[in-house]
């Protein structure tokens, strides 16, 4: 008999995708992708309006949420698109 199991590996990265391009989950799954790319805990930026303000991990009101549109693995990279630190 064939396992039918296949389908959850399947279903489980359909939803990871389909997360990834819907806005206002998109910042929660792109999170994991950054964190691996950078190593460790990306700064996490928002362009929500037009503020361009970035945390750094271990800041006070570092956390992703749902304005949380921009991630950088350094704070060179962030201050090179126009972003500056929160107050």
């Amino acid at each position: 008999m064939r396992s039918r199991l296949w389908w959850i590996p399947v279903g489980l990265l359909t939803a990871y995708a389909v997360a990834y391009f819907v806005p206002g989950l998109s910042a929660y799954a792109r999170y994991p992708v950054y964190h691996v790319k950078c190593g460790g805990p990306p700064i996490v930026g928002t362009t929500f309006a037009s503020a361009y303000n970035y945390w750094l991990p271990g800041d006070g009101d570092y956390s992703v949420n749902l304005f949380s549109n921009a991630y950088f693995c350094t704070e060179a990279e962030a201050k090179a698109a126009g972003f500056h630190r929160a107050p």
